[in-house]
């Protein structure tokens, strides 16, 4: 019986959410607010040419790294520097657990398109209320030659 709840908490987990983030895996960890606050990035899987790419986020607090829910707006752009152009806005949503439940701290971004093979930056942009904005960001190449690493700046 204790396998096949884990199995399925497991099973639950991969497919209506999404566990915690591993550092440099397809993705950043970035710090804001004076390393307050830590935004940890990752893609579902490696992006591809073609096909929607889904990048899960994490707001957690510096100090203990604890997940937070966080005031502030969150925006997700694509730019590709060698190119000077972005891809089509991203669309940023709470993240839910099995029973539709908001999860603390846990963001899904969709919409997520690498229009072509390159070196892409991904730009994590915060606005608070007063409309003071902090933008964080990684790069990734795409492409079939890439190993579809995160390179950090």
């Amino acid at each position: 019986m204790r396998i096949f709840l884990q199995i399925i908490t497991l099973l639950s987990m991969s497919f209506f959410s999404f566990g915690a983030i591993a550092h440099d895996e397809l993705g950043g960890h970035l710090s804001y607010k004076k390393d307050q606050l830590h935004i940890h990035a990752q893609f579902k899987n490696p992006p591809s040419i073609g096909s929607e790419s889904i990048l899960l986020l994490e707001t957690r607090e510096a100090s203990t790294h604890k997940l937070i829910e966080i005031q502030d707006q969150v925006k997700v752009v694509l730019w590709m520097p060698s190119m000077g152009h972005g891809s089509s806005p991203t669309r940023i949503e709470p993240a839910t657990d099995i029973n539709g439940n908001k999860i603390i701290g846990k963001y899904i971004v969709r919409n997520v398109f690498f229009i072509m093979d390159g070196d892409w930056e991904v730009r994590i942009e915060l606005k608070d209320s007063l409309g003071r904005t902090e933008t964080q960001s990684f790069n990734i190449m795409i492409g079939e030659n890439s190993s579809g690493h995160a390179i950090h700046h």
